[in-house]
């Protein structure tokens, strides 16, 4: 993510975006595929806060948080896991754009927060 863009898999041939990546799209079979750079407009499908940090070392400094499945803009036949960072509980529906936070190590991640 240095670039902080998101790419998907975008069928060349019926032009559908999927996820995850396949050596064939799985709506028309073409193997014609380009990873495409999608805006990182999304809306949340569904999500769950994760309160405690099951005795798991690498969740141990981030619970609580809450994640979900979001649908890009420009995929609606997509959903992508993803972390929702919000001052509110979100909503099922809510708008929401991507955002790269970085971490003590230089390594960027995507989270998303309501537009």
């Amino acid at each position: 993510f240095e670039e902080e863009e998101l790419r998907l898999p975008k069928c060349d041939d019926c032009e559908k975006y999927h996820w995850y990546p396949l050596r064939a799209c799985p709506h028309c079979r073409s193997t014609d595929i380009t990873w495409t750079e999608i805006s990182g407009r999304a809306t949340l499908f569904t999500w769950v806060g994760v309160k405690y940090d099951f005795q798991l070392p690498f969740l141990k400094d981030k619970v609580p948080l809450n994640t979900g499945l979001v649908v890009p803009d420009e995929a609606e036949n997509v959903r992508l896991p993803a972390l929702i960072v919000s001052d509110d509980e979100p909503e099922i529906d809510m708008p929401l754009k991507i955002d790269f936070v970085e971490d003590e190590s230089g390594l960027k991640s995507p989270i998303y927060r309501p537009r």
